[in-house]
C-alpha cells in the first residue's frame, strides 16, 4: 500500500491512496472455488481533497475506486453421483460464481466546529457497484445452460452527527 499527503497550505490538503492485495487458494473442489475462497487480486485508488477556509470548518471531497478479480477460476467437470465421472476432463470458460466486481464511491462531507464543545457535520455518499456472475449447469457432463450476468447497483447514502462536550 502507498499514501501520499500534500499540505498545499494552511486551508488545502491532498491524499492519494493506492493498495493491490492478492489471496491464494489450495487445495481441490469438485464444482470449482466459489468467490469468497477462491484466489483474489484487489487493486483500490483514491484521492481526498480538505478545504478548510477557516479553522472551523472543513470540506472534504473523496473519489475510491475498488477492482476485484478471481482469476485462475476452476472449469466445472461433470460429476456423477456426487464425484467426479471417470474420465471426465474440465469443461473450456465453466467456472461459476462472481468472476470480477468494480466498486466507486465519491463523497463530500462538511464538519463545523463552533466552539470547543461542539462538532456538527454532514456527508454524502454515491456509490455504484457493477459485477460479473457466471451460472453453468451440466446435464450428463455436458454444458446444458452458461448465463452470465452484469449487475450493477447504485446507493445513495446521506448522513449527520452532533457531538456536545460536556467537559472539553
Amino acid at each position: 500500500a502507498l499514501s501520499a499527503v500534500y499540505r498545499a497550505n494552511d486551508w488545502l490538503d491532498l491524499r492519494a491512496s493506492y493498495d493491490q492485495a492478492k489471496r491464494t487458494a489450495e487445495g481441490e473442489t469438485l464444482y470449482g472455488f466459489q468467490s469468497d475462497e477462491a484466489e483474489r487480486e484487489t487493486k483500490r485508488t483514491g484521492l481526498q481533497v480538505d478545504v478548510t477556509p477557516v479553522s472551523d470548518l472543513t470540506l472534504s471531497l473523496g473519489y475510491f475506486r475498488r477492482d476485484v478479480e478471481y482469476p485462475n477460476r476452476p472449469d466445472r467437470i461433470a460429476v456423477t453421483s456426487g464425484a467426479p465421472t471417470p474420465g471426465a476432463q474440465p469443461i473450456p470458460d465453466t467456472p461459476s460464481g462472481l468472476l470480477e466486481a468494480k466498486y466507486d464511491s465519491f463523497t463530500a462531507e462538511v464538519a463545523y466546529n463552533p466552539s470547543e464543545r461542539i462538532e456538527l457535520g454532514a456527508y454524502y455518499t454515491y456509490e455504484k457497484d457493477a459485477q460479473e456472475d457466471q451460472a453453468v449447469t451440466l446435464t450428463s457432463g455436458n454444458l446444458n445452460n452458461k448465463l452470465n450476468y452484469l449487475g450493477t447497483d447504485k446507493t445513495n447514502t446521506f448522513g449527520v452527527n452532533f457531538v456536545y462536550r460536556i467537559v472539553p
